[in-house]
Order: C-alpha cells, then sequence, then structure tokens
C-alpha cells in the first residue's frame, strides 16, 4: 500500500486485529489481522510490557511470580466503574495505561511493516459492553469508549472514531442488495445489526446486544471434562475454595496463578491433607506453571466440537506429574449452553422488531466471529433465516476490515 491513512481495530475480549486502509482501499496486515495477537498483557517489576502468547509465554519463563502480572480479558473491564488504577511495585496504572499496550503493540507492529507513523484510527465496540446493561447503561457505555480514547491517544492516535462491531463486518462490497443482518459472536459479547444496502449506500436500521460471548462457554467444557477429575467437587464454600472454582475460563485461570495468593495457600493447605483428592493434580498444574496450557486445552476442546462429536481435552506433562485426557462430548456441551443460546436468539428477535422487519425480509446474514461455528447456534440460525442466504465469514479479518473501511469513508 503506497499510502496508509489509517488503522481498523478491533480490540477483543480473546483476540485483537488490526487492518490498514489507503485512500483508495482497505487491506489486511497478514497475521496482524489473522488471527491478529492474544488479548494478553505481561507486566513485571522491571518495567517490560508484553501483549499476545509472548505475553503469556514470558510469564511462564519467570520463577518469580510476585515480580510478574498476567493479565487477560481488559476489555471486560471497560465499563468498571470502581476501577480505577491498580499497583505493583510502586507503581500505579490506570485501565486506560493498561489497554494502550495493545495498541501501541499493534500500532508499532503495523508501522514497521508499512514504513509508515499512522495517527488515525476506527476502534471497534460491542454494541452492548460487557457490565454496561441495567440503569446505568449509558453511563457505562461512555465510560468504556472514553476509556479506549484515553487508551488510543496514549498509543499515539491523534484521530480516533468509533464503530460497533456486527456494523463494521457489514462495511463490505460482499453484500447482497436489500437488507443484511450481521450477528457477531466473539468471546466477550454476541451483537447484532441490520442495514439496507442498496447501490453503495448504506441505512443502519437497528443494532443490540447481550454479554454472552464464547469464553464464558470453555466453564461449561471445563464443568464436563475437568470438574470430578481435578477435583473441584471438594472444594467448599470459603473464599478460596471459591476463587478456585471459579478458575474454569482462560481469565480465571491466569488470575488464580498471578492475583490470587490466598487461594494459593489455600490449595497447599487442602492438597496436604487430602492427598486423595483430585485437586492435587490442579496443584500441579499451577505450581509447574501450567495453568494458561490447561485453559487452552480446554479452548481447544470446545473448538473441536464444532467438527467433531467428541473432543479430548488433553494436557500431558510427565516431569511435573500431569496425565490429564478427559473426553467431551458435543451433546453435552449443547445441552449446557441451551439456555444462553435462547437468550441470543431473544436479542436477534427484538433487533428485527426493533428494524420493523421480520426474518422473510432478510436477503443475507453474515456469521463473524469464533463462536458462529458451534453447530447448535448455526442450526438454529439456518431455521430461523430459511431463505436468506447465509455467509459465514467468521475470521477475525472482517470487523478489522470492515473499520478499516468506515477510517477510509471518513478521512480519504
Amino acid at each position: 500500500m503506497s499510502e496508509p491513512l489509517a488503522y481498523g481495530i478491533d480490540f477483543g475480549t480473546s483476540n485483537s486485529s488490526i487492518a490498514v486502509t489507503g485512500r483508495r482501499r482497505a487491506a489486511t496486515l497478514d497475521d496482524l489481522t489473522d488471527p491478529g495477537i492474544a488479548s494478553i498483557l505481561y507486566l513485571d517489576s522491571g518495567g517490560l510490557s508484553l501483549t499476545g502468547d509472548v505475553a503469556a509465554q514470558q510469564y511462564l519463563t519467570r520463577a518469580d511470580r510476585a515480580q510478574t502480572r498476567l493479565i487477560s480479558s481488559l476489555k471486560s473491564t471497560l465499563t468498571d466503574d470502581l476501577f480505577d488504577q491498580t499497583s505493583s511495585w510502586g507503581r500505579t496504572w490506570t485501565l486506560e495505561d493498561l489497554t494502550h499496550y495493545f495498541f501501541r503493540d499493534m500500532k508499532k507492529a503495523a508501522d514497521e511493516r508499512l514504513g509508515a507513523k499512522v495517527k488515525k484510527v476506527v476502534i471497534g465496540h460491542p454494541v452492548i459492553f460487557h457490565g454496561a446493561e441495567g440503569d446505568n447503561f449509558q453511563a457505562l457505555q461512555r465510560l468504556a469508549l472514553k476509556r479506549l480514547k484515553g487508551a488510543a491517544r496514549l498509543a499515539g492516535f491523534t484521530q480516533i472514531a468509533f464503530l460497533d462491531e456486527p456494523t463494521a463486518a457489514l462495511r463490505h462490497n460482499d453484500l447482497s442488495s436489500g437488507i443484511n443482518v450481521a450477528l457477531d459472536f466473539g468471546g466477550g459479547t454476541f451483537d447484532v445489526s441490520i442495514i439496507k444496502y442498496r447501490s453503495q449506500r448504506t441505512e443502519v436500521l437497528s443494532t443490540h446486544g447481550v454479554a454472552i460471548g464464547g469464553d464464558i462457554f470453555d466453564g461449561f467444557i471445563f464443568d464436563r471434562a475437568l470438574k470430578k477429575r481435578l477435583g473441584f467437587n471438594d472444594l467448599t464454600g470459603n473464599q478460596a475454595g471459591y476463587a478456585i472454582r471459579e478458575a474454569r475460563t482462560t481469565e480465571g485461570m491466569l488470575r488464580l496463578v498471578s492475583q490470587n495468593p490466598n487461594a494459593l495457600s489455600w490449595l497447599a493447605q487442602y492438597t496436604q491433607n487430602n492427598k486423595r483428592s483430585g485437586l492435587r493434580i490442579f496443584e500441579r498444574v499451577v505450581n509447574s506453571g501450567q495453568a494458561y496450557a490447561l485453559s487452552k486445552a480446554v479452548e481447544a476442546a470446545k473448538i473441536k466440537l464444532s467438527s467433531r462429536t467428541t473432543a479430548t481435552v488433553e494436557l500431558v506433562r510427565p516431569d511435573a506429574g500431569i496425565n490429564i485426557r478427559q473426553e467431551v462430548k458435543r451433546e453435552d456441551f449443547e445441552s449446557a449452553i441451551g439456555k444462553d443460546l435462547d437468550q441470543i436468539f431473544e436479542t436477534i428477535n427484538y433487533t428485527l422488531e426493533d428494524a420493523g422487519i421480520t426474518a422473510k425480509d432478510v436477503d443475507q446474514v453474515i456469521l463473524t466471529g469464533g463462536s458462529c461455528q458451534i453447530p447448535a447456534f448455526k442450526r438454529r440460525v439456518q431455521a430461523k433465516f430459511r431463505a436468506s442466504k447465509i455467509s459465514d465469514a467468521s475470521v477475525a479479518s472482517r470487523v478489522s476490515l470492515g473499520l478499516a473501511a468506515e477510517a477510509r469513508r471518513l478521512w480519504a
């Protein structure tokens, strides 16, 4: 691209992606766009900050955990009005400070590849941020956007705009003439956008969302495959036991090993007194630095269930005495997520009603986000929009490219 103009950044709960636009077209930036980077942040007492998979790798190689922190799912905290700042090693970070590391690293990598210093960006956001439900919805939405804008400025952007993620997924030239619906089912939220497309012109008819995403489904996989094996049925109701019980998602695993010494102390004492408990295996996972690897194994099994009827959560580390191979069935997983899917389709119905249309009026449905691959979800989409063309565009690049296309519309 001869003249990079602006970036589109999809800052996700699990993964983040960046694309670029010139004056004539938007384009991907290879692996920076798809698959992008894991939304994981590493900090240490020496001032080092890293994002992506390298953040988790660096954390696992450090022997002194008291001098390191590993943070995930920052996007889910953007509406937390009680989270003002966090401190370690005599240093303090606001939420804008923490978030800016992702924007900084993606911008730096993209600038280096393009030989440019891009200052303009369109940032994606969910229709409803996680935690923004309730009477304070508008105020919490504004707070989240303010924090994203502050983070982008810290990263070196001077002109910043926003676009909701499902509408960004519809900023492409593959739309059908007529009514297009984007269903964006990511790690943290599910969002719907409905637009009318005619002669290169688009009209947004309605957008809505709900705080249900693929990350919470990891917990269902954990329950069915690992809860008994790792002794989670033995946990009591005390605070430390509760913290361990909640360590089922990637976020929970990382929080346990990096931020909750009380839970680790309780775990050591419990397993010392209960040598036959499955929690001894979980203790080995934590103490050998394999919590992140286990969380990724849970996520991998969930993904495999999209193409197979059974999958295995597998983590084998002979040197640490870990030999986990537990099978989970798709039918059990789909049974567990049924109520969440019901809520998602209630959101779809509400969005259609708000747009003044029915499913029969829809000309094309575009699926984006990794959770759109879940067979139970896809079956219900196909049943609801029978006469529509359903386009499975569930790749990381769709939203970030749409954001870059919006940047071209704004500034070209």
